[in-house]
């Protein structure tokens, strides 16, 4: 008979293996929910407890009120403070650049206004920095470079300062896709919501491109699995009021099944993006909005919005 662990994705902590008798009675107590996680004895594969056969799930969960946006739902999923996703259960989906678009359509002048924005604070931030470095290393704009200590110098202090904004810029577009997402009125402002808490933003985008960085000199691969695994650490920061060293374990530990997936979602993403530059690089402000929001949809099914008491606690 086959028998299953159930999963705590917060924890990694497994519960069993309980045959399907037991887990009908956890889900008549209440232990194990329709979302739970469940891995597979023999096979160590995992699968949504609602998609096991033989389990009493019962009838199909009703659809969130379409006032709080298309991802909300009232029911918890097992061990995970806040709500889950009927429709999309833990994991990663790439349909979510694909559905970008229709968010992208229903504000288009305000993404084309935050996609100015973003990149008018970036550069504000990288131009004065490129060209000082340039000025002290050749004693002028064209000039060339004489003075390479210097210039080596201020470019690297240049590289770090975008290092600790951009993380920052990032969560402030990504606040304000999950505003859309989430159903509120779209308020540009949210691209600002990252610099009230802007400290423990700065921390969380330095620590996370010194991680990514030091894994990519270890053979690219390390680096590559840190970009999926910590790729929430701003987000979290700015969303859940986190600091820098709470929101890296954070997501962290929410990342772990996910991370060679959320490299995979972020690199198509990100390609995706890019692809403005060739409308003569101004569409980049039209199509940048796809990686930020892919981003929020990905975040919203695995960090749930609106807490509430979990009911799918494994005793």
């Amino acid at each position: 008979m086959k028998k299953y662990f159930v999963v705590d994705l917060n924890t990694g902590q497994k519960y069993g293996p309980a045959d399907i008798a037991t887990l009908n009675q956890w889900l008549a107590e209440g232990r194990v929910t329709p979302q739970s996680t469940l891995e597979d004895a023999e096979t160590g594969e995992r699968i949504i407890a609602n998609a096991v056969p033989g389990l009493n799930i019962g009838p199909t969960a009703p659809t969130a009120p379409p006032n709080v946006g298309e991802f909300q739902s009232p029911y918890p999923r097992a061990n995970v403070h806040g709500t889950a996703f009927g429709q999309y259960p833990p994991g990663i989906y790439f349909e979510f650049i694909g559905k970008s678009w229709e968010y992208i359509k229903a504000n288009l002048g305000l993404w084309i206004a935050a996609g100015i924005i973003f990149y008018m604070v970036a550069g504000i931030v990288s131009y004065p920095i490129s060209f000082l470095a340039q000025f002290v290393g050749a004693g002028s704009m064209l000039g060339e470079i004489t003075n390479w200590p210097a210039y080596i110098s201020i470019q690297a202090l240049g590289y770090i300062i975008q290092f600790a904004l951009i993380g920052p810029l990032s969560a402030g577009m990504v606040s304000f896709a999950l505003d859309q997402i989430d159903g509120k009125p779209a308020d540009i402002s949210a691209l600002f919501r990252p610099f009230k808490n802007f400290g423990q933003n700065v921390l969380g985008s330095l620590a996370y491109y010194f991680a990514v960085m030091i894994g990519f000199f270890c053979c690219i691969v390390p680096g590559i699995y840190l970009v999926g695994r910590l790729a929430f650490v701003n987000i979290i920061i700015t969303e859940e009021n986190l600091t820098a060293q709470d929101a890296l374990k954070k997501s962290w530990d929410t990342m772990g099944p996910f991370a060679w997936a959320m490299f995979g979602i972020y690199f198509v993403a990100s390609i995706v993006s890019s692809l403005g530059i060739f409308a003569c690089c101004v569409g980049v402000v039209v199509t940048i909005p796809f990686l930020y929001l892919t981003l929020a949809q990905q975040y919203r099914v695995l960090f749930p919005a609106q807490p509430v008491n979990p009911t799918g606690h494994i005793g």
